[in-house]
């Protein structure tokens, strides 16, 4: 047995006892929540429905950070806290200054 034949061995064992929400996070697919929402990632779960309507506006192709203010007609303070907080929990990715993006 080779290296790489252990590795897929091991991770697909690891794979079995993780929760469905793990297994989709590692697959990289959408799952619907109990009400209904897409879930990118499991700590969306987590947020509040203001945290929710920001993230919804942003899409995995750039979005800038002023049609997200524009859009949810929230002040920019709170808009740009909520998006800080997205990105440190990795909800999110900063492409360049104005433009975000879900990874």
């Amino acid at each position: 047995m080779n290296h790489a034949t252990a590795y897929d061995g091991a991770r697909a064992r690891v794979l079995r006892r993780s929760s469905a929400g793990q297994l989709l996070e590692e697959l990289g697919q959408p799952a619907k929540a109990a009400d209904g929402q897409t879930v990118h990632h499991r700590a969306e779960l987590l947020l509040i429905e203001a945290e929710r309507q920001v993230l919804a506006c942003i899409e995995q192709r750039p979005t800038s950070i002023d049609q997200i203010i524009a859009a949810r007609g929230m002040p920019a303070a709170q808009v740009l806290a909520r998006l800080s907080v997205f990105e440190m929990r990795r909800l999110i990715r900063r492409v360049s200054g104005n433009l975000v993006a879900r990874p």
